[in-house]
């Protein structure tokens, strides 16, 4: 009986000693090799070009060989509309993009608060000529909104672009040649010309 309590006690205790060991061997494990987040988990770096306010970009002959005339889609029906061309024979809405779009590409920084409401900018934007191509808008739905204690209606537009060597000055957020949509959303003045409201990102899920 003595021999099987001796037997029993030294398996305990060697049992014991192996669970304090394994517990050390994991403490060291964690400071020799500390976490590391998956690599899917590690958020993406952009790097940006360098911006230069200098720069005529109608110049560039890359730039310049892409598709720049905006298409825009209302309604199920799809149109390319040239700035220089088609402006007189597009809607008041394509309008309205075809002008913002000239004003980014041109780098007319002074301008941009006008596409706007009033307030929409803490402090005045400065970006320099965007190399921007493939715009593509598509007039989605019609929606309301309380804004300031009046009811507005919100005309919501899918829009996206791509921008040739973006330095981020103007859009950040995005690598260069990459379209990634947003959301935007205008209403009308009491002029009855457009503003935009607001400007929401779109979240892109990506196949696991």
């Amino acid at each position: 009986m003595k021999k099987d309590a001796v037997k029993k006690r030294t398996l305990i205790w060697l049992f014991a000693g192996l669970l304090v060991l394994l517990a050390a061997l994991i403490l060291l494990g964690v400071f020799l090799y500390p976490h590391k987040k998956k690599p899917e988990e590690e958020p993406q770096e952009i790097r940006y070009h360098l911006a230069n306010y200098e720069e005529n970009i109608f110049l560039n002959k890359a730039y310049m060989s892409f598709q720049r005339d905006l298409t825009f889609s209302s309604s199920g029906v799809e149109q390319i509309f040239s700035y220089e061309e088609d402006y007189e024979t597009a809607s008041k809405e394509c309008k309205f993009f075809l002008d913002y779009f000239h004003t980014v590409i041109n780098g007319d920084y002074d301008s941009l608060p006008d596409y706007y409401v009033e307030g929409y900018f803490s402090q005045k934007p400065k970006f320099t000529m965007q190399m921007i191509y493939e715009p593509y808008v598509i007039f989605h739905s019609v929606s309301t909104e309380k804004i300031d204690g009046v009811e507005q209606t919100l005309y919501n537009f899918s829009v996206q672009y791509r921008i040739f060597r973006n330095n981020g000055t103007f859009r950040q957020g995005v690598s260069s040649n990459t379209a990634v949509p947003q959301i935007y959303q205008l209403i009308k003045t009491s002029d009855g010309s457009y503003r935009i409201y607001r400007i929401l990102e779109v979240r892109i899920e990506e196949d696991s």
